[in-house]
């Protein structure tokens, strides 16, 4: 009887286990818009203020960066020795991007002349940061405001 029970368990196993998985997604997707402000952006009596246009801008996502870690420039701009690019894109003249990754945790850094821009980070200290989840949608919008005065 047992050695009956542990062939039908055995061939239950080779059947259940020849089934095809289906598929999973590893990958999320990243979208949003990177604009630029340049300029007097401060509002005033009887100015209309100047609002951010999208700009085209090369995007790389990086492992997480902390802000204690990296170096800037004069401008405020981060030197990319050190940062792990994991992958880039390009937004479109509208500043338009989406790109899909691997899930996981990045920093959104732009490329200008003269290093990489990153505005803000989370309470780790992390620069622009976003979380990709499988099969998920994250928006991440930026604007590169090194040039402009508040």
């Amino acid at each position: 009887m047992s050695q009956h029970l542990h062939l039908i368990l055995f061939f239950s196993f080779l059947i259940f286990s020849s089934c095809k998985q289906p598929e999973q997604t590893t990958s999320g997707t990243v979208k949003g818009q990177i604009t630029w402000a340049s300029g007097n952006m401060m509002p005033s009596i009887g100015t209309a203020t100047q609002q951010p246009t999208g700009v085209e801008r090369t995007i790389h996502f990086a492992v997480p960066v902390k802000d204690a870690n990296i170096k800037r420039n004069a401008e405020g701009l981060i030197d990319k020795a050190g940062i792990e690019i994991v992958e880039s894109a390009k937004s479109n003249a509208d500043g338009q991007f989406e790109i899909a990754l691997p899930a996981g945790k990045y920093s959104v850094l732009t490329e200008e002349d003269g290093g990489l821009f990153a505005n803000s980070m989370n309470g780790q200290g992390e620069l622009n940061p976003v979380t990709v989840t499988s099969g998920g949608v994250a928006t991440m919008n930026i604007v590169v405001n090194y040039k402009a005065v508040y």
